[in-house]
């Protein structure tokens, strides 16, 4: 019992000599706590009210009232698409002409590019 008397003895003295201090620090707290207590009612104000099952609508069948338009077809021109005869392999000629081998580095950028990708993807999945 005495560190309770003793303790706040040494509490009203506190106050009593530093009183400016005192009603500084509690006019602070409380400012604080009714700053946070405006701050919570106007967000619990705001806050969207849980839907009814008279609130949602029910979905109606989808009822077709006009015809789809359908878009011209363009002719495509045989010489488009048939510029070339077509062969069961490439001559070594055609093979040094357009392929090319890969180089390691190229596919190191490619695999890294796509770990990019994945991660990225990945990354925003719930």
């Amino acid at each position: 019992m005495e560190v309770l008397d003793n303790l706040r003895r040494r509490f009203g003295d506190f106050i009593r000599n530093n009183s400016k201090l005192t009603l500084t620090i509690i006019f602070t707290l409380t400012a604080f706590v009714a700053v946070a207590l405006v701050i919570v009612l106007y967000e619990t104000a705001h806050l969207p009210k849980p839907l009814k099952k008279s609130d949602i609508k029910q979905q109606n069948d989808f009822i077709q009232t006009d015809s789809f338009f359908v878009p011209d077809e363009k002719p495509v021109i045989e010489d488009y698409y048939f510029s070339r005869d077509e062969k069961e392999k490439w001559t070594e000629e055609e093979t040094d002409k357009w392929f090319t081998v890969p180089d390691s580095r190229w596919v190191e950028s490619l695999s890294e590019a796509n770990r990019q990708k994945v991660n990225k993807i990945l990354g925003a999945a719930p």
